[in-house]
């Protein structure tokens, strides 16, 4: 038992930190509806390979990512304006999901898979799994380190950015694959249900605290992971469901974090 806890610890933390990073970058460009589009594809993937009798995790994790990856080029390809698009395919994976739900075999079984995507079993995660989130994690820090002037000048307003010369679709298109691959391995953590709030209530939280950016992404980061290991702990302790637990948490911290910037401001350095 402890190994198992001190296994989803560490996934936590490293869960946090990628939906903190992420989060700023989603919400800050306008690039929500790609969390949305790529839960709702792991979804459908899952109820396909239950039709098929295959692992629901590894091939609704391949489509989530596979929608990551094409979303953007397939939007501009299409001339459909980006979000129109995204949503567009929330409601086709949603729809797919339910069809392949209701004619798999077993019922009972699908509905337990179903279940674990939808609402997340942080207690059940693999070494493996707890290892290919801390390799995400540092891959995605060293692409922001890397290219963090190229991304503040994104982030800060994009045509003066693109007039600067930076190709702004070339990081537009990076920064959906990461989100769409984060957002499709949290699932498991939190649930499709729940994984929107881990990456969107500590990038609002941040943004309250500060107004420089790389603060902003320091605290997201932050108190992302401090919800989720909090979340955790709460769950423990009233034996409630670990993905809302952390949500609840997430939120508890927006709250302090708006009280705060009521009251003193926000930090400008």
């Amino acid at each position: 038992m402890l190994t198992i806890l001190i296994r989803a610890f560490i996934a936590a933390i490293f869960a946090g930190f990628l939906c903190g990073l992420m989060g700023v970058h989603i919400t800050r460009l306008n690039l929500n509806t790609v969390a949305f589009s790529t839960a709702h594809a792991a979804l459908a993937g899952a109820a396909l390979a239950m039709f098929l009798g295959m692992e629901p995790s590894t091939i609704g994790l391949i489509l989530a990512i596979l929608t990551a990856l094409f979303l953007g080029p397939l939007a501009d390809l299409f001339h459909i304006p980006f979000d129109l698009f995204s949503m567009s395919l929330f409601s086709i994976y949603t729809a797919f999901a339910f069809i392949f739900i209701s004619i798999s075999p077993g019922g009972v079984i699908s509905a337990q898979a179903v279940s674990s995507i939808l609402w997340g079993s942080i207690l059940t995660v693999t070494s493996g799994y707890t290892v290919f989130l801390s390799i995400l994690f540092f891959l995605v820090l060293i692409y922001i380190i890397a290219f963090f002037p190229q991304l503040k000048s994104l982030l800060f307003d994009s045509k003066l950015a693109e007039a600067e010369g930076i190709n702004v679709k070339a990081y537009k298109y990076s920064l959906m694959f990461l989100s769409g691959v984060t957002v499709s391995l949290i699932l498991k953590l939190v649930g499709g249900f729940l994984v929107f709030s881990l990456l969107f209530i500590p990038a609002a939280s941040a943004f309250l605290l500060s107004e420089n950016i790389k603060l902003i992404l320091c605290f997201s980061a932050i108190l992302g992971s401090f919800s989720a290991v909090g979340g955790i702990f709460l769950s423990l302790l009233l034996d409630l469901p670990t993905g809302a637990c952390i949500v609840l948490m997430a939120t508890f911290i927006l709250i302090i974090s708006a009280v705060y910037a009521h009251f003193f401001g926000r930090l400008r350095k």
